[in-house]
């Protein structure tokens, strides 16, 4: 299976699978919005079996059905936001997230304390 996800910041929406954007501040530090906006199965090929005949298109049927349930369960569960690591005398500034291709590369700025 593969998931999409997109992040986002406070109240906006991914228009598509290349985004980038950046987690807002908070006061623990940054913290990352997302969405699911995409989880499916890929196409499924049985390469042997023991038990006799078995359907794949209908096993990733089943798959992309629970898939479907589960996606708002995890939008749900992400609303409030996912805060990104902080360390004592470490300030991370400029952070950007970018998504593309099933990738998500986050990227910062990264300013010790003396």
């Amino acid at each position: 299976t593969t998931n999409n996800q997109q992040p986002t910041t406070n109240n906006q929406q991914p228009t598509t699978n290349d985004q980038h954007r950046a987690p807002t501040q908070h006061t623990a530090g940054q913290v990352l919005h997302c969405k699911f906006t995409n989880a499916t199965c890929a196409p499924l090929a049985v390469n042997a079996t023991t038990v006799g005949p078995v359907d794949s298109e209908r096993i990733s049927d089943v798959i992309t059905f629970v898939l479907d349930a589960v996606v708002p369960i995890a939008n749900a569960a992400l609303a409030g936001g996912l805060p990104l690591p902080s360390f004592e005398g470490v300030e991370a500034t400029n952070t950007s997230i970018t998504t593309r291709d099933n990738v998500c590369t986050v990227c910062s700025n990264v300013h010790y304390g003396g």
